[in-house]
């Protein structure tokens, strides 16, 4: 006769029916807490279907399994399993497979669809933030991938019975969109190529021209031991600017000619 069982994890099951049995005989033969120090897991090929780990009990003790073995061998075992060996620091288990066919059937026709799935002991509210795109930047792969594995925990979540929302926090307008705003705002009719790409190339021209004025005004009022600090920071920027210069050449005139013909395009964006 089978067990009319209905269990989300049928593995789980024998797992705990292993821990609880040999943890029962332990306790009863002096072995206190025995139940905390014994590790399960499925047994390795030709060593029955699932292992119950007793080295940590066993340790500093002068009991080996030997002696235990008779104890264990008298005891009956759970339905569950059909018979057991004794080997180095392990209990191995046999399961008995129509019983616990039984177990596995009665709980597909049970629980359909959710078969499989471990429910939460608590029902927890969980915000899960994904994708996490910067509005200055270029999207790309990586974006797509943060999605997919964003999505898939939050449905994972959801399975476990968790009440899940999903957010993606997009950067409010700070200064880097301010920035990209300002910027665009001049050279928008020139817009080409993918507008991602065009809006993250206007945000880093509009940063480096506006520190690189900046820059030029603080080496007028500048110390002389100052000054060669700036010049190098100066250099640096005209630097990154000759690429974008050569890329973009009618954006970058037009952008150096609205922020040099600004008195302080900083405080415009701000």
């Amino acid at each position: 006769m089978g067990l009319a069982m209905v269990v989300y994890e049928p593995q789980l099951l024998l797992f705990e029916e292993a821990r609880t049995w040999v943890a029962r005989i332990l306790e009863k033969n002096g072995f206190a807490g025995a139940e905390r120090l014994i590790e399960v897991r499925r047994s390795g090929k030709g060593y029955g279907d699932v292992s119950v780990l007793l080295f940590r009990v066993l340790k500093g003790k002068k009991f080996s399994l030997s002696d235990l073995e008779p104890i264990f061998l008298s005891e009956d075992l759970p339905q569950l399993f059909s018979g057991i060996d004794l080997s180095g620091g392990y209990v191995n288990f046999t399961v008995n497979i129509p019983m616990y066919a039984s177990v596995v059937l009665s709980s597909i026709e049970e629980l359909g669809e959710k078969y499989g799935y471990v429910p939460a002991e608590k029902s927890l509210k969980i915000i899960v933030e994904h994708t996490s795109a910067n509005p200055i930047h270029p999207l790309h792969v990586g974006h797509l991938r943060n999605s997919i594995l964003g999505d898939a925990l939050a449905r994972l979540l959801r399975a476990r019975g968790h009440e899940v929302r999903t957010h993606f926090y997009i950067d409010d307008v700070g200064l880097q969109v301010a920035y990209a705003a300002y910027g665009y705002n001049f050279v928008k009719e020139l817009l080409a190529g993918k507008p991602d790409h065009f809006i993250g190339e206007v945000y880093t021209m509009t940063n480096l021209l506006i520190e690189l004025q900046s820059l030029k005004e603080k080496l007028k009022a500048a110390a002389e031991e100052e000054r060669p600090v700036i010049n190098k920071k100066i250099s640096e920027i005209t630097w990154k600017l000759r690429e974008y210069a050569e890329n973009r050449p009618q954006v970058f005139k037009k952008l150096l000619g609205k922020i040099e013909g600004s008195p302080n395009p900083e405080e415009e964006v701000r």
